[in-house]
């Protein structure tokens, strides 16, 4: 799944059924990070390192998706497959993404 940051700074999920990739698509470039920052608040904290702390919660509760049993358990079967790995903090629950900035 990707967490695709638009040009308008709307945010959507694409492919979300795919649990084998996950990251932060921006359709802007790394010199907008402060914008688009501002666009995540409350679903992702983007770091300096060029990864996003996804909040987990968020996801899970997507609208459009939150009542499809697939989407919850994919996620949560991402989560344990993720966690021996660094890439799950708790509380929150968060889920560590990379950030794929445009040129």
């Amino acid at each position: 799944m990707e967490i695709m940051v638009k040009d308008d700074l709307t945010i959507e999920i694409g492919d979300p059924l795919n649990f084998r990739k996950f990251s932060l698509k921006v359709a802007h470039p790394a010199s907008a990070t402060e914008r688009v920052a501002g666009a995540c608040k409350g679903l992702a904290t983007l770091e300096a390192d060029g990864h996003a702390w996804v909040d987990a919660q968020r996801l899970l509760d997507w609208p459009g998706l939150r009542d499809d049993l697939k989407w919850s358990e994919g996620i949560r079967a991402m989560i344990e497959k993720a966690r021996p790995h660094g890439w799950i903090a708790d509380a929150p629950l968060r889920i560590k993404a990379h950030i794929d900035w445009a040129s």
